[in-house]
């Protein structure tokens, strides 16, 4: 019988490798595909100390654990996959292999145990569902190790869109799923069956999931198909993630959405939404945004949504198309409560922008103490469809500051609202009167 014997920083333990099982496997297949652990492929022989530094590929804080040492019998292979696995795992919660290949994308269990790359298994819970495999030796591999530290069980996910996918339909109990540095090329669909569920990746600037689809491509795509990112599930968070439409919108404007939201009572955290046209689709809703960052050209945020924005930050972007405006509000009716609010945020960039153009003729939105940079258009707002509906129409500013914001040339049918007027819309009770923000997990 073979066996292998660890020692590291969290204690010694000793691997028995069964004639034909999977570990047993693993010493026997080359894994040409993957990187070797060691430094340089190291042959063992009967009873031979090894110590390894170990490289670790993209993730530069772990790249280390000097002197982790094997003694091996009965075999000759070299050490490959099985000591990464085994060896690395027993150390910290991460699957490390070919970083090309394998994702490190982590899902917490029902009981609500969240994890990250640096939680180490002493700290671990019963539930937990762990990154990422490229088929089902690998996982079936993994997933033994696993059994062996005594984690009850395990699921292995090759994208953002299958980890989501996993959470049981109808799910009530909040499931986080975190997704580590790196771009991930995917269309994602978030059903509305998916509840409750947390998508959080490592910072927007470093962690994002980007497509190309655009209207009028030649997959036949329209406005509504082209989103990057679809969520139709209510109670859904997002946070420190990009949503990126990777069209280029430069020379010939047309509809490429980074994310359409359907879903009622969700919230984004320091996310990034990047396109040119129809950036974001907020489009149905109560929906709240902390610390995010918008671009955009052309109606980059658009909808019928119930949405309060909160210190964002939108920007336009460059376009030969000009000028362009942030917001196209589609409230339809008086009795509509949709709106878009904007709160303490700051409007930049490098071209011209109006605030707004009405895309219903009940449109809806307020900019409250935000800075606007001098590239405001001086009119302000655009009536565009609604042509004879300016009295209803409702687009307002209050206490804006910045070049962008002087309002002596502003349309004339912009609304002044009262005190009372405003403080209904700036407070969270406009989107959030029975407490589902506060019911959400604590943003850590």
């Amino acid at each position: 019988m073979k066996a292998l014997d660890f020692s590291g920083p969290e204690g010694d333990f000793m691997l028995e490798l069964e004639p034909g099982t999977l570990l047993d496997r693993a010493m026997s297949v080359g894994f040409s595909r993957h990187r070797a652990v060691a430094a340089g492929r190291k042959s063992l022989e009967d009873n031979v100390d090894l110590s390894f530094d170990w490289f670790l590929g993209p993730w530069s804080h772990f790249s280390r654990f000097p002197e982790i040492a094997s003694e091996v019998a009965s075999t000759d292979q070299s050490l490959y996959l099985i000591l990464e696995v085994v060896a690395v795992l027993h150390i910290m919660a991460i699957v490390l292999v070919e970083p090309a290949i394998f994702r490190p994308i982590l899902v917490s269990g029902p009981h609500g145990t969240w994890i990250s790359q640096e939680t180490f298994f002493p700290n671990l819970e019963e539930d937990l569902v762990f990154p990422s495999a490229a088929d089902p030796f690998l996982a079936s591999l993994a997933y033994t190790c696993f059994q062996m530290l005594q984690l009850r069980w395990l699921v292995l996910f090759l994208s953002v869109f299958s980890a989501i996918d996993s959470v049981p339909d109808n799910n009530n109990k909040w499931t986080k799923i975190h997704v580590a540095v790196g771009v991930y090329r995917e269309k994602v669909n978030v059903k509305s069956t998916k509840s409750y569920v947390v998508l959080e990746g490592d910072g927007a600037q470093t962690t994002s999931i980007e497509w190309g689809d655009y209207n009028g491509d030649s997959s036949g795509h329209d406005t509504n198909t082209s989103a990057t990112f679809t969520s139709y599930a209510s109670n859904f968070v997002a946070k420190r993630i990009t949503f990126k439409n990777t069209y280029n919108g430069f020379a010939k404007l047309t509809p490429a959405v980074a994310a359409w939201i359907f879903g009622d009572k969700s919230a984004f955290y320091y996310c990034s939404f990047i396109g040119f046209q129809d950036t974001f689709a907020d489009t149905l809703g109560r929906h709240y945004f902390k610390g995010c960052y918008i671009e955009g050209v052309t109606d980059f945020i658009f909808g019928y949504g119930q949405s309060i924005y909160e210190r964002c930050k939108i920007s336009t972007v460059k376009s030969l198309e000009k000028p362009g405006y942030v917001t196209a509000q589609g409230r339809n009716n008086a009795s509509d409560n949709s709106g878009f609010v904007f709160k303490w945020c700051t409007i930049s960039g490098p071209q011209a922008t109006y605030l707004g153009r009405a895309w219903k003729h009940y449109s809806r939105v307020i900019f409250y103490q935000t800075f606007m940079s001098a590239i405001i258009v001086p009119e302000g707002w655009y009536i565009w469809f609604s042509k004879g509906y300016e009295g209803v129409v409702t687009f307002a500013e209050s206490g804006c500051t910045g070049p962008g914001s002087d309002l002596s040339g502003r349309v004339t049918w912009e609304k002044q609202l009262s005190d009372d007027e405003l403080k209904k819309f700036i407070d969270i009770s406009y989107i959030d009167g029975e407490g589902w923000l506060e019911a959400q997990p604590p943003l850590d």
